[in-house]
């Protein structure tokens, strides 16, 4: 129960009266009352201050990073090579997206012949990165282009186009949610930011599972004292579970039980974290290796900044200094994707990590853990998920000592 509760996925529950046991829960009350209309007062001045700003001017290179994240319906059709000349194109692609959606068009046209132009015009409005993942994931891509569909269906159906619905919109209609039962829905930008207003408490989950379903990793929130002591507590039940031989069914990631054991962790370990993105900078790696290098980086155009997901903290950063204006070339794609996955595995949740090794050690002698490594860690705490009885058969033998 313990586990589980550690493990869910919703908020901490208010720890302010544990915290602060010698004040009243009134003041307590009070007090955050008090900051949280602070903080909605401060946050609505902001809001209208970049209304009244408006945009800054920028690069045509910082506006597609910082600004396209999601699909948009006035986005005009992408107009593959083979249909056209796109040099006769009043306002042409820069030629790195021209040829990212060369290679996104066949795709596209599999899965939504009748809308593969428009589609492709939409995906290229994501980030770099975002196109990269489409490119080496097939379920990331169709969860895209269904939203695509989505948002041209609602569309046509706002502006009364009948005779759009008539061409078997309405069928496509029910394949993209057919589809998204199958794949697992993909919600859109727009409703993620809804959901994610801050609330100024750091109560979000404590896990999140980056990757394979059933692994966790520690969600850094805004690493408060309560939530640092939370992780440092998961370590020291660790702990005791090795001490006193006992299962927990706290399943980590590879690279959590790495730093629990002081060991070094690798690039490799990131294909049990992220195993989509490890295979996409895998195959980035082989495109730096091939003879046309570097018009392939050049059309990626990627550069030494990532964008992270909400359960990492979100928003964009730089993987070295100016690393935003710093693009990614056959020559240092080596140290992009250490620091990629250095970034994501390590100093993301540095802090938790810390936390519940030093919760770890609060119960177990450092020199006890020397000798294991990451599997012998997850099968003494874990024990093994499966037992194939046929298998255990096989390694089995009766000796007749009668």
């Amino acid at each position: 129960a313990i586990a589980q509760a550690f493990l869910s996925n919703e908020k901490l529950p208010n720890l302010d009266c544990i915290q602060n046991a010698n004040k009243g829960t009134h003041t307590s009350l009070m007090q955050r009352l008090r900051n949280r209309g602070e903080r909605d007062r401060e946050r609505e001045r902001e809001r209208e201050m970049r209304r009244s700003s408006g945009l800054r001017a920028g690069s045509r290179r910082d506006r597609d990073r910082d600004f396209r994240r999601q699909l948009s319906i006035d986005t005009r059709p992408f107009r593959p090579a083979s249909e056209g000349n796109p040099s006769d194109d009043p306002d042409p692609l820069p030629a790195h997206r021209q040829a990212l959606g060369e290679r996104l068009y066949p795709r596209v046209q599999a899965m939504q012949p009748a809308f593969a132009s428009k589609i492709t015009g939409m995906l290229l409005e994501l980030s770099p990165a975002q196109l990269l993942l489409l490119l080496a994931s097939e379920d990331s891509l169709r969860a895209r282009v269904d939203e695509a569909m989505e948002l041209i269906i609602a569309h046509g159906r706002e502006n009364g186009a009948d005779s759009i619905l008539d061409l078997g919109l309405l069928d496509s209609s029910e394949k993209v949610q057919e589809n998204r039962k199958r794949h697992g829905s993909s919600r859109s930008v727009v409703d993620m930011d809804l959901d994610d207003t801050d609330d100024g408490d750091d109560n979000a989950p404590l896990f999140y599972q980056p990757g394979k379903r059933g692994f966790y990793t520690p969600r850094p929130g805004k690493n408060t004292e309560a939530r640092l002591n939370c992780f440092r507590n998961i370590g020291r039940i660790l702990g005791l579970c090795l001490l006193q031989n006992e299962l927990c069914p706290i399943t980590l990631n590879r690279h959590v039980i790495k730093v629990l054991l002081g060991r070094k962790v690798n690039w490799h370990d990131f294909a049990f974290f992220d195993p989509v993105m490890y295979e996409s900078l895998r195959q980035l790696i082989l495109a730096s290796q091939s003879s046309d290098a570097d018009a392939v980086f050049s059309a990626m155009d990627l550069a030494f900044a990532i964008d992270l997901c909400k359960e990492e903290g979100g928003g964009q950063v730089e993987l070295i200094p100016n690393g935003v204006n710093i693009p990614v070339t056959p020559q240092n794609v080596y140290e992009y994707v250490r620091k990629y996955a250095e970034h994501r595995m390590l100093v993301v949740a540095e802090q938790p990590l810390h936390a519940m090794r030093k919760g770890l050690l609060d119960v177990l002698p450092k020199n006890s853990l020397e000798d294991l490594t990451a599997e012998d860690f997850r099968l003494l705490v874990n024990g093994c998920g499966e037992v194939n009885v046929q298998m255990l058969i096989s390694f089995t033998s009766f000796n007749d000592e009668s």
